[in-house]
C-alpha cells in the first residue's frame, strides 16, 4: 500500500509536489492523502482540479503517515514542528527556516521523537550533480581547486518571504559541501536590493579547505541560468542543471555528456516515501540542512565591505 503523503502548502512549488506525488500514485510508490494550505481559496482550487482533498492541518497530520512542508519559510518552523510531535517523517523545503535558532529547534525535536528529517535540496537528487561528484571525488580533474557556480534568472511570480541568499543561493552551497565532501572555513557575501524588502542580488565567496567557491545570484537576469563549475589541478568539469549536460575538458580532451536518469523532484518525493517506511536515511537531514543554512545566514549577516583603494 503506498504511503500516505500530506502536502502543507499549495503555491507554485507545493502544487508542482503535488503533481509529482500523483505521478508517484500511479506507480504505486507514494499517494497524497491531502492538502492543506492558510489561503484556503486557494486550497480548494487546487483541490477540485487535482481530485485531492483539503483538509485542516490536525486532519491532515491524522491521515498522513509523513508530511511535505512547502509553504513560504517563515512557516516551515510551526507546520514542522507539529508534525513532528505527531511523530511524523517530514520533508522541509529548502531553506529549512529563514533563522537558524528556529531550525536547530526542529534538529532537535526531530531527535528527541526519534522523527527522519530530509531537507528540500533537490539538486543533491539532479544526476547531473551525481555525475560532477563521482568525476570530483575520483580524482578525474586532479585535486579541487575553485568553484564558481550561477543561479540567476527572472523574478517570477512565486510569494517570498527570504531573499536570493536563503532562497536560490542555499542550493550551491549545499552542492558546493556535498561534491567537496568539506565545510567552509570562511564565508563573505556581498549582496543589493533594487526592487523590494529583500536582497534579489548577491555575490557569496566561500574558502574551503581545499578550494575557494564562488556563488553569483540574482532575480535581475531576464532569462534562467542555474551552472556549477569546478576547476581542478588538472582539468575542468562544467555542469548545466536544467539540461543536465556535463563537460569534462583535461589537456586535448574535451568530452560532453548528457546524463540520463529520473527528474530530481521525483527522485526526491520517491526518496522520502522510502525514508517513511524506515527502508532509507536522509540523504540530506535536518542537520545537513542547518549547516547549509548557517553558512547562508553568515553571508546574509556578515556582508563584505569593500575598501576603497587609490591607483
Amino acid at each position: 500500500m503506498p504511503v500516505r503523503i500530506g502536502l502543507v502548502g499549495v503555491g507554485r512549488w507545493g502544487e508542482v509536489h503535488l503533481r509529482k506525488l500523483l505521478e508517484l500514485r500511479s506507480r504505486g510508490v507514494a499517494e497524497p492523502s491531502g492538502i492543506h494550505d492558510v489561503d484556503r481559496d486557494r486550497a480548494r482550487l487546487v483541490s477540485r482540479e487535482y481530485g485531492v482533498p483539503s483538509m485542516e492541518l490536525d486532519e491532515l497530520l491524522r491521515e498522513s503517515d509523513g508530511v511535505i512542508v512547502a509553504t513560504p519559510p517563515s512557516a516551515h518552523h510551526r507546520v514542522a514542528m507539529k508534525a513532528i510531535e505527531r511523530g511524523l517523517p517530514v520533508l522541509v523545503e529548502k531553506p529549512m527556516t529563514n533563522d537558524p535558532r528556529r531550525a536547530e529547534e526542529i534538529v532537535r525535536a526531530a531527535r528527541s521523537r526519534g522523527v527522519e528529517v530530509l531537507v528540500g535540496y533537490v539538486e543533491r537528487f539532479n544526476p547531473a550533480v551525481g555525475r560532477l561528484k563521482e568525476i570530483v571525488s575520483s580524482g578525474e580533474i586532479g585535486k579541487a581547486v575553485f568553484v564558481s557556480a550561477r543561479r540567476i534568472g527572472p523574478r517570477g511570480r512565486r510569494v517570498r518571504d527570504v531573499g536570493v541568499i536563503l532562497d536560490l543561493a542555499t542550493h550551491d552551497i549545499d552542492v558546493s559541501r556535498f561534491v567537496l565532501g568539506e565545510e567552509p572555513r570562511t564565508v563573505l557575501g556581498m549582496y543589493g536590493s533594487l526592487y523590494g524588502e529583500y536582497e534579489d542580488y548577491a555575490v557569496i565567496l566561500m574558502r574551503y579547505p581545499s578550494a575557494l567557491c564562488v556563488v553569483q545570484t540574482n532575480l535581475l537576469t531576464p532569462y534562467k541560468i542555474r551552472d556549477i563549475a569546478v576547476t581542478g589541478a588538472e582539468g575542468y568539469v562544467h555542469v548545466d542543471y536544467i539540461a543536465r549536460v556535463v563537460e569534462l575538458c583535461r589537456e586535448g580532451e574535451r568530452v560532453v555528456e548528457e546524463v540520463r536518469g529520473e527528474e530530481p523532484l521525483i527522485s526526491e518525493l520517491a526518496h522520502f516515501a522510502r525514508v517513511v517506511e524506515g527502508r532509507e536515511r536522509p540523504l540530506c537531514d535536518g542537520e545537513e540542512g542547518l549547516r547549509t543554512l548557517r553558512i547562508a545566514y553568515e553571508a546574509l549577516r556578515h556582508p563584505g565591505v569593500p575598501r576603497e583603494i587609490r591607483l
